[in-house]
């Protein structure tokens, strides 16, 4: 964990601090590397799977966005399956549009004539310990340039 070396007081420590939590830069920096990392992992995951439509499309539609701060203050970037393989007609004569995030979905959770087949969730919990060194050392980085 970070240690102040120097003979500074507490009240030099405590602003020092305040100017890191109010950076933006910082949060934006380790949301990316975060989102990063989870992206990586799930796109690994997809390339396993057994099958195609996975290894294809899942894969490659996968997109970070912006680290934003959401209603509630809280900083929040997301990584999203995008795109799709256009409009469908189901048997019933139904348009609608195959969104490579329902495809996901569908092959996560399983459908009532499908089983899950889960390659998200594990690379999510994958990615947790990864992410967490990573944002262990940005934050070393920012606090020894304080």
């Amino acid at each position: 964990m970070a240690q102040f070396i120097n003979d500074n007081n507490l009240a030099d420590m405590i602003s020092s601090i305040e100017k890191l939590s109010n950076n933006t830069s910082i949060y934006e920096e380790l949301i990316s590397s975060g989102q990063e990392i989870m992206k990586d992992k799930i796109q690994s995951g997809a390339n396993k799977h057994r099958s195609k439509l996975v290894r294809k499309h899942m894969a490659d539609s996968l997109k970070c966005t912006k680290p934003t701060k959401d209603k509630n203050g809280c900083w929040v970037g997301r990584v999203k399956f995008s795109g799709s393989s256009g409009v469908t007609i189901s048997k019933k004569g139904k348009k609608f549009d195959a969104t490579h995030w329902i495809k996901a979905f569908r092959i996560e959770n399983g459908t009532s004539k499908q089983p899950a087949e889960p390659f998200v969730k594990p690379a999510i919990a994958a990615s947790d310990a990864p992410i967490r060194k990573e944002w262990n050392e940005i934050f070393e980085r920012e606090l020894k340039n304080l």
